[in-house]
């Protein structure tokens, strides 16, 4: 099979090392040169034998290694991150019933943070107007500190390099200096609440143009304005509501408050902000994290004001094998074969008719690699009765699964069926990988598993379950397309200047949607 390089479209390579410069030596916020301090881009925590099947990750499912930071994604032939800016959430600080000491261990035993940097965020009602909008802009200049610079750790050259359109990306991953692995990172940022609201006492619609002109600085002054935004997170925002997404430490913390709501007046000016190509780069916006209610408004929004051409993001998600759900009742697949019995149905996941919407709009999904997203209890448990040795060839099928639902919706619809999923893994994100894909380290043996199971659907179950004949493509294609070449296809389409909108290639394809 033909070598490339992978993209993932959401993951966190330096949210790790930005959380543990609250308690290094010297001042706060530094991002250290020396590939051994924590507070480095360049830090790298191994997974050992201890941590996958004996200790915490084995046993309770925690995550205390890096998964894509720079050195680690390199090491598995990652190409380009899409980097998630992210100023942790109050939230996430405030267990109930829990709080002083206890709450700060638990925590630091949950995220690996460090107990200064959940101080910090503990900290953010005496000022909370600002306090996230600082938070992101220093995790911005943490990030890129050290963005373009040549690091040699162990006799091998490592570079990492923000870009700002396809142009400069491609330039990076074509370059002729063979003695430097190169990793492009594109800016991205998780959670609207980073421009100042979601905190007590709620005043957004008060400070609304103070947002608004924070939106603005982020687009016309950064010199890497993101290239998205996932606009909800885990807790209440005062832009939209967001989906209930904390499993057990949903039992500790408080989602209730903005769940399964809409998007709010103040949300739609925000919106509208966002996709002004008027005032700087467009900043698209992801949908992962919003409730139903908000994500429905939202895709109503892109059908009959923009006529689908405005591609819809899901950056990391899985699917719920359902159509749909209305008033709390789920409608079943036209998929045959009951395939929501192999999902998470949670409406965090995403429904059928959104997957159309997606590919409507020349949208991409992001299929995420966390074991409890990407598929029922009953599923997991098979995976974790197989003997380790052999449990990424199951737990990759779980992936499949997703790739090949999608595929399924997409033909029965009569529309391309292979061209929207690709990886999207939110590693570093305080999640629990599918087994045996622990790391950006393991995408190499996650793609020849995959390759098995497609290999085997194209052979024996292709001609029954997909229609089209241009939908009937070889397993090698499918693989290479959700692991680089769907994401390769939208940045060169979007990941474009300003003035690179009246490029023939981009109006092309708005003309194609429409």
């Amino acid at each position: 099979m033909e070598k490339y390089t992978f993209l993932d479209l959401h993951c966190h390579p330096f949210m790790k090392a930005y959380a543990h410069s609250f308690k290094s030596d010297g001042p706060t916020y530094k991002n250290s040169n020396h590939y051994r301090h924590r507070n480095s881009s360049w830090w790298s925590d191994r997974a050992t034998a201890r941590d996958l099947k004996k200790h915490l990750n084995g046993l309770f499912g925690l995550t205390h290694f890096t998964q894509a930071d720079v050195r680690t994604s390199l090491q598995g032939n990652v190409g380009v991150v899409f980097s998630s800016l992210y100023p942790l959430e109050h939230g996430f600080t405030v267990p109930m019933n829990c709080d002083g000491p206890l709450a700060d261990t638990l925590l630091d035993g949950i995220t690996q943070f460090g107990k200064p940097r959940i101080n910090f965020i503990q900290a953010l009602p005496a000022d909370p107007y600002d306090g996230y909008w600082y938070d992101l802009q220093q995790e911005y200049a943490f990030q890129k500190a050290h963005s373009g610079n040549v690091k040699e750790i162990y006799g091998k050259s490592y570079r990492y390099q923000f870009v700002n359109n396809y142009r400069e990306m491609e330039a990076l991953l074509t370059s002729e200096d063979h003695q430097v692995q190169n990793l492009a990172v594109i800016n991205t940022i998780e959670g609207a609440h980073c421009f100042g609201s979601g905190i007590a006492p709620f005043c957004l619609p008060k400070r609304l143009d103070e947002i608004l002109e924070r939106v603005r600085s982020v687009k016309q002054d950064w010199e890497y304005p993101p290239f998205f935004i996932t606009l909800a997170h885990h807790f209440k925002n005062e832009i939209c509501g967001h989906a209930k997404s904390l499993g057990m430490a949903g039992v500790l913390l408080n989602q209730r408050p903005g769940l399964n709501t809409g998007i709010t007046s103040a949300g739609w000016k925000i919106i509208d902000l966002l996709l002004n190509e008027n005032t700087g780069r467009r900043v698209l916006i992801d949908v992962k994290h919003m409730s139903l209610q908000a994500r429905k408004q939202y895709y109503q929004f892109i059908a009959q004001k923009h006529q689908y051409a405005i591609p819809i993001i899901v950056s990391h998600g899985c699917v719920t094998g359902y159509d749909d759900k209305e008033n709390s009742q789920h409608k079943l697949s036209a998929v045959p074969g009951k395939p929501h019995r192999k999902f998470c149905s949670d409406d965090i996941n995403f429904f059928d008719s959104e997957i159309l919407a997606i590919q409507r709009s020349g949208g991409i999904f992001g299929i995420q690699l966390d074991e409890k997203r990407i598929s029922s209890k009953q599923e997991r448990r098979r995976v974790k009765r197989v003997d380790p040795r052999y449990r990424l060839l199951y737990s990759s099928k779980l992936v499949w699964n997703q790739i090949q639902h999608i595929a399924q919706v997409l033909d029965q619809a009569g529309l391309p069926a292979w061209n929207i999923q690709s990886l999207g893994s939110d590693f570093d994100g305080i999640i629990n990988p599918i087994d045996g894909c622990f790391t950006a380290e393991y995408y190499q043996n996650l793609s020849q598993f995959l390759l098995i199971h497609a290999r085997y659907f194209v052979t024996h179950e292709m001609s029954e379950k997909i229609k089209l004949k241009e939908n009937r493509i070889p397993a090698e294609a499918i693989v290479q397309r959700f692991f680089h070449q769907n994401a390769m296809d939208f940045l060169r389409k979007y990941f474009r200047e300003k003035d690179d909108y009246s490029n023939p290639v981009y109006r092309v394809a708005k003309r194609a949607r429409r």
